[in-house]
C-alpha cells in the first residue's frame, strides 16, 4: 500500500527521493540533494526537508493503521 502511494508522489519522483524501508512507525527516505536544492549558503533547503519529513512522517503514521481511512492525530519527526 505505501510503496504503491510513494509511486504517485511526483514531487518526490522530482527531487529524486527513494523508499527505503517501511516498518510500522518508520518510514526510510533516500535523498542526494543538488544545487538546485539548496538555499543561498549551501544547505538543503528548508522547505525540501519539510516535504521530506512530511512524506516519511504521513506514511510512518499510517503503517500501523489497518483501515484505509486513516487518521493520524499526532506525529513526532526528526531529520538528521
Amino acid at each position: 500500500m505505501v510503496r504503491e502511494s510513494f509511486a504517485r508522489q511526483t514531487f518526490m519522483h522530482h527531487l529524486g527521493v527513494e523508499l527505503g524501508d517501511i516498518a510500522p512507525g518508520q518510514c526510510t527516505l533516500h535523498f542526494n540533494s543538488r544545487p538546485e536544492f539548496t538555499q543561498q549558503n549551501g544547505f538543503v533547503h528548508g522547505g525540501v526537508v519539510a516535504a521530506l519529513t512530511d512524506v516519511a512522517g504521513g506514511y510512518a503514521a499510517r503503517l500501523p493503521c489497518s483501515k484505509p481511512a486513516w487518521k493520524p492525530c499526532a506525529r513526532q519527526a526528526s531529520a538528521r
